[in-house]
């Protein structure tokens, strides 16, 4: 999936990719053992700038 938004700062950036991150996870995480979601940002000219990743492991 790919969603296009204008950050004005590498802060606000980070923050954005958190939020991402944690929204992603409540909702497709549950009844899962092992996932990973990977966020990678891109700038203007399409060079990635940015790469928020969460991992979630259940060992018994």
């Amino acid at each position: 999936m790919e969603v296009s938004t204008r950050h004005r700062s590498f802060d606000s950036v980070g923050r954005q990719v958190g939020k991402i991150l944690t929204d992603i996870a409540r909702d497709e995480f549950i009844g899962t053992s092992n996932a990973r979601i990977i966020v990678r940002v891109r700038d203007k000219q399409s060079n990635y700038v940015a790469k928020g990743r969460l991992s979630f492991e259940t060992d018994w």
